[in-house]
């Protein structure tokens, strides 16, 4: 998953690689933004969301999630949401994610998460502008407890509708890398 925050400032937070792109966005964005990669590997934008192998079994959800609390304790003038791979997860190979609840909960869930991205503007007077990103493309025919047919043939097309269905605005990632 990946939620990013950007307000005014230098400051970024968890930029491991000089190319992962919320390094590649603050280069382009520049010194009058703050990008702040509040993401989390793995996570579902689901609240049941959950992962493991095994007996070791944990949380998956953005909602349990360390980040997702700095989201919320932060302000924001922009907020990019990429979620949805790990919500088609399926059991499989010892795997126990079991994600995908359908259409109408995951739908449920990122609306929430739009919403509640909405009120966490830099002034009580202005929301962060919201974007909403189709999630890439599964591009392998081997790509685990993932379902291909989730991401690439229902993700994008609900990911566009909860975004104008929730006032945010969406990135064409889907499409842009070969979707």
């Amino acid at each position: 998953s990946n939620v990013e925050g950007y307000r005014g400032g230098l400051f970024g937070f968890n930029l491991l690689s000089p190319h992962a792109w919320p390094a590649e966005l603050q280069a382009l964005l520049g010194e009058r933004y703050e990008v702040v990669n509040l993401g989390s590997s793995g996570a579902t934008v689901g609240k049941h969301g959950r992962d493991g192998c095994g007996d070791v079994i944990a949380s998956a959800s953005y909602w349990d999630r360390e980040p997702f609390r700095a989201f919320v304790a932060g302000r924001w003038d922009v907020v990019i949401l990429m979620m949805g791979g790990n919500d088609s997860k399926v059991v499989s190979a010892g795997a126990v994610a079991d994600n995908w609840r359908g259409e109408e909960a995951f739908a449920k869930d990122y609306a929430e998460l739009i919403a509640l991205a909405k009120t966490l503007g830099t002034s009580e007077e202005r929301e962060p502008t919201v974007f909403a990103c189709t999630p890439p493309p599964v591009l392998c025919t081997n790509a685990g407890p993932i379902q291909s047919t989730i991401v690439n043939g229902v993700l994008p097309g609900l990911v566009r509708r909860i975004a104008a269905e929730n006032g945010a605005q969406v990135v064409e990632i889907f499409e842009a890398v070969g979707g």
